[in-house]
């Protein structure tokens, strides 16, 4: 055999040898999520070499740093991280998105909001970025006409969000219940007739039931903030988690058959959903479980299960949501707090969408709805992780 070419298949042996001995990056987070023995940052790196932007290995990194107090450190991360893609918006991204390691909550907001013009100014398409862009400049349109009504700059901030909001209706109408009303305040101070009937019309085609949250005068009411009337679940956590459990937004959808919706955030375990259905006689119960790592991030759907339930328990359902008087009841949210649970009960009807979110209820009536769904699912909660 030439010598050249034995040589050649040396190489080509040590190179196949040494790649079947490097770890995988599935190994790596493995060892990373399990590994308790110190050199779970280096495991970290180590992704990163491989993966750039792991969001595992990221969040370790940010998490240890954070919890030796190293805020330095991070700041020197990110800044590397940036300065070596620098076309790339995916580092501002996950910046925004980890801004709490960095700040700890020290002036967070106006931290976010340098990141989102940043991204906004690499790419202006991004949903997740024109949102929270246009509900910051609404709230200074809000703010500031409380002030001054006469102040030149009303116009600026009412036009820059009615842009952003009006981008993010036509990228993804299944958020568009969350920004018509805004939508139509804004239309009406700016004087855009013709976009106005746009949104009037889906006014009166869904969420009949947020008018009864707002006074009459609402459309011309410049003071009023709808968004803090309206919207009582977060964008950013509520809509994250629908996108990972791949469910629908229950107030854009009109099937014609009732709905109602349990989600179940828990502080220290899995977030899980669970979704009653009635089409004519039909009754179908479905749930979902994400899985959460150490750092209590969401990683994956490990639940997916649908069965038919009878009538008989479809009765005892409705029994508990007329107990509690879903439909009649004012619709207030609770203070968040920390170590906690939040249940969010959501019902869909016809033309109709109304919701509650309540932390760590107290109210026995609210409580046994949700309790009552997770009977009729074959979920095993023990008792000490119901909270």
């Amino acid at each position: 055999m030439n010598i050249w070419i034995r040589y050649l298949l040396i190489i080509c042996l040590f190179i196949l040898t040494f790649r079947g001995c490097a770890p995988t990056i599935t190994e790596l987070e493995n060892k990373l999520d399990n590994d308790s023995s110190g050199g779970e940052r280096e495991t970290a790196y180590k992704i990163l070499s491989i993966d750039k932007f792991n969001t595992n290995a990221i969040v370790y990194i940010l998490y240890s740093f954070n919890k030796l107090g190293e805020q330095d450190s991070i700041k020197v991360f990110w800044d590397k991280l940036i300065n070596n893609n620098k076309d790339n918006i995916m580092p501002y991204y996950l910046r925004l998105m980890y801004a709490y390691y960095e700040c700890r909550g020290k002036d967070e907001d106006n931290f976010k909001l340098q990141y989102l013009k940043k991204i906004y100014s690499l790419d202006s398409t991004i949903v997740d970025i024109n949102y929270p862009l246009g509900e910051h400049y609404y709230e200074l349109f809000i703010s500031e006409y409380k002030k001054n009504h006469r102040n030149r700059i009303l116009n600026k901030y009412a036009d820059t969000s009615y842009t952003l909001l009006s981008k993010v209706w036509n990228m993804n109408d299944s958020l568009r219940y969350l920004i018509d009303y805004p939508l139509m305040q804004l239309t009406s101070y700016l004087t855009k007739s013709e976009e106005q009937k746009v949104f009037e019309k889906y006014q009166d085609q869904h969420d009949t039931y947020y008018r009864k949250l707002l006074p009459k005068n609402w459309k011309h009411n410049y003071s009023l903030n709808i968004f803090q009337k309206t919207t009582a679940v977060s964008f950013d956590l509520f809509t994250y988690y629908l996108e990972i459990f791949k469910e629908p937004a229950l107030s854009s959808i009109n099937t014609g058959s009732t709905i109602y919706r349990f989600i179940w955030f828990r502080s220290f375990n899995n977030p899980i959903t669970i979704k009653i259905e009635k089409d004519n006689d039909n009754v179908n119960l479905s749930w979902k479980e994400i899985e959460r790592n150490r750092l209590y991030s969401p990683e994956k759907l490990i639940v997916n299960k649908t069965k038919s339930i009878s009538l008989g328990e479809w009765e005892g359902f409705i029994s508990r949501i007329n107990s509690y008087n879903f439909w009649t009841k004012q619709n207030q949210a609770e203070q968040v707090g920390v170590d906690g649970s939040l249940w969010i009960l959501e019902g869909c009807q016809g033309d109709m969408y109304k919701h509650f979110d309540i932390y760590s209820p107290k109210d026995d009536d609210y409580r046994k709805i949700g309790l009552y769904l997770l009977n009729l699912t074959d979920l095993q909660i023990p008792k000490d992780e119901i909270y």
